[in-house]
């Protein structure tokens, strides 16, 4: 059946407002697959509604050709909210400015009300809870409260995308390559299709994220959540696909011909995983392993100042490598004005921050480590 759009009006908060979503919806509702992938809800990261909006071009040439097996639903701007605040010419799309909470936190972390809701109908087939655990899952949503706005989009977000078999969440950051954070139950392999099939240069597998509650983690770690509530290893609920964040490089890789080239990747994704027919040809060589996210090291700014960084992305580092310097001017002594920052591990630096003043304390890089890192264990792998 030819595409749909669908306008997703948020309910009115401020009088005189109105937002809404775009939703681009494929194939048949309630048809299995079903992958939802949405962009920019870190409203200033452009790659996403870019690589979404070439995506829609092949996938209507798709179903113009009957090829649409599965239900997609695409969501290129996720955030109304974030797309509107501008302040004399700059744009905030990270944190909301009413709350001041970071769009990618706090989504509902239900799993505990899907427990209880499905009660002693949970069977001893993990196959058969599948359904089971969703309708749950959209009963739970469908009575939550919501107080602001942000709220009501966090609500109308999770509603779409609570019962897909593949969740992806397209962010980009600062510099880097393309990376992906996962959700994973059980087993690596389905990440490392997926990481194999985008080119991914970093691939994690996240903890358990109740902490900060992101998107995918939120949709993904649902399986997670109702099998801790539950506990009865008789009776398995498993995550029956993926859900992950693809960091689609760095906020400046804004290109027709790179997005069109990672749209391509996930519609031969897609046509792995029988959402769409086709041959997708032989799978990439992996470019890298999944790693626990242990093994993803974080360097900090020690006070503030310039970044003026020593290494380019991708280089291989060695543990007490310098990185970085941060520079502060205002100190006479040229060599007193330099703190040098260095790398924590061997690895590959993999991400460096996009902006050039450096806070006391904030995140300036990430590197790639070749194996989890002892000093990360039970460390949070999110840095607002």
């Amino acid at each position: 059946m030819p595409r749909s759009i669908q306008t997703v009006s948020l309910p009115v908060v401020v009088q005189g407002t109105e937002r809404s979503l775009q939703v681009f919806r494929y194939g048949e509702a309630g048809a299995r697959p079903k992958i939802y992938i949405q962009g920019a809800l870190h409203a200033g990261e452009m790659p996403g509604p870019l690589v979404i909006h070439h995506l829609t071009r092949l996938l209507d040439e798709m179903d113009a050709a009957g090829r649409i097996r599965g239900e997609i639903v695409l969501v290129p701007f996720a955030n109304p909210i974030g797309f509107a605040q501008d302040l004399s010419g700059t744009h905030y799309g990270r944190f909301d400015q009413a709350s001041r909470e970071n769009y990618n936190r706090g989504f509902p972390w239900i799993g505990a009300e899907v427990a209880a809701l499905i009660g002693d109908r949970l069977t001893t087939d993990a196959t058969a809870n599948v359904p089971l655990v969703r309708a749950a899952a959209h009963k739970v949503l469908e009575h939550i409260p919501a107080r602001t706005e942000f709220d009501h989009l966090r609500l109308a977000l999770m509603r779409m995308a609570i019962d897909a078999d593949y969740c992806f969440d397209l962010h980009c950051a600062g510099e880097a390559p393309l990376y992906i954070y996962c959700d994973d139950d059980p087993g690596e392999e389905r990440i490392a299709e997926f990481a194999a099939q985008l080119g991914s240069e970093a691939t994690f597998i996240h903890a358990y994220m109740e902490d900060g509650r992101p998107f995918s983690s939120a949709v993904g770690q649902l399986w997670l959540q109702v099998a801790r509530a539950l506990d009865d290893s008789g009776k398995p609920v498993r995550q029956p696909g993926l859900s992950g964040t693809v960091e689609l490089r760095g906020s400046r890789d804004v290109d027709d011909a790179v997005s069109a080239a990672d749209a391509l990747n996930l519609l031969r994704y897609m046509m792995r995983r029988g959402i769409v027919t086709g041959d997708p040809g032989p799978l990439p060589e992996a470019k890298s392993a999944p790693m626990p996210i242990t093994a993803c090291d974080h360097g900090y700014a020690p006070c503030t100042g310039i970044i003026v960084y020593s290494v380019p992305v991708g280089a291989r580092l060695r543990q007490g490598q310098e990185v970085c310097c941060i520079v502060d001017p205002g100190i006479a002594d040229f060599e007193a004005a330099r703190f040098p920052v260095l790398a924590g591990c061997d690895g590959v630096l993999f991400d460096r921050a996009g902006d050039r003043l450096a806070r006391a304390g904030e995140q300036i890089f990430r590197i790639a480590a070749e194996e989890p890192l002892a000093h990360r264990i039970g460390k949070t792998a999110l840095d607002d």
